[in-house]
């Protein structure tokens, strides 16, 4: 982030702060604007990230508290303010902000953003990285196997969002937040029962959620793949097969470095 001094106690008023914490290529976008549309619960996005600062030209003024006070006052509704938050950039983050007089545990409910298949979340970042196409917004024309990320480059973002889990788990635990997890294939399987169940972790009322007009079905902006995805995907799982196998078994439970260790040691066959 640009600017001087630090973010620190924030007089939070009538205005109820929550957190999610987004680990890449989950559905945060896609759920922070079906948020966004009750007009109960804010317009939660990446407020400490620069670039979405600088696009949402917030950057009114050149002190950091100056310009999270801007934001808080400009993108709270329903008395709720959201941020979501990548483990990495609050790792960069933490020192110039006082996390806990801004975000006290017992006023800021939080969330887990995550994904069951990892080794699909990994390829969908690889890919993302490749090519420069995150969102269904930004498709453009591929040859068929332009951007297929390599079984290298997946392993090394299996590894990348386990480190940013762990980081977010402890993080959690040091500040006293008990997030409630949210799963990318339970966001697909029903978009706005994920959408009622974190307004009722917000506090909000039965009559004001049943009120909101759900307008059309949500689509996902998840990328659609080339049938060549799957093809990747299971040559992924097949030779490294012990190591997913771990993973399907302890989600959380294998840790990044024994990954990076495992993957290290494990040649795939014909190695790309």
């Amino acid at each position: 982030m640009a600017g001087e001094g630090r973010i620190e106690r924030t007089h939070w008023g009538s205005v109820r702060p929550y957190v999610m914490f987004i680990m890449g290529r989950c559905g945060s976008t896609w759920l922070s604007e079906m948020l966004a549309e009750t007009g109960l619960a804010g317009n939660p996005r990446e407020w400490l990230n620069y670039g979405v600062a600088l696009h949402s030209r917030h950057l009114e003024t050149e002190t950091l508290g100056g310009y999270f006070a801007t934001v808080l006052t400009k993108n709270n509704a329903g008395h709720r303010f959201g941020l979501q938050v990548d483990p990495d950039r609050l790792r960069d983050m933490l020192p110039l902000i006082d996390w806990e007089d801004v975000f006290p545990p017992d006023l800021t409910p939080t969330f887990f953003l995550y994904r069951r298949d990892i080794v699909a979340q990994a390829y969908s970042f690889a890919h993302a990285m490749k090519t420069g196409i995150w969102h269904t917004s930004e498709l453009k024309a591929l040859t068929p196997r332009e951007g297929l990320p390599t079984t290298l480059e997946v392993a090394a973002q299996v590894v990348r969002i386990r480190r940013m889990e762990e980081y977010a788990s402890s993080f959690c635990a040091y500040y006293g937040h008990t997030p409630r997890f949210i799963a990318y294939e339970d966001l697909v399987a029903d978009p706005w029962g994920t959408v009622w169940t974190i307004l009722r972790d917000l506090g909000e009322s039965e009559e004001r959620i049943a009120a909101v007009d759900r307008g059309t079905e949500p689509t996902s902006t998840a990328i659609k793949y080339s049938d060549d995805r799957d093809l990747e995907l299971d040559r992924f799982r097949e030779d490294y097969r012990r190591i997913v196998d771990a993973i399907e078994r302890s989600r959380f439970g294998v840790d990044a470095v024994s990954l990076r260790d495992w993957f290290a040691g494990t040649a795939p066959h014909g190695t790309r």
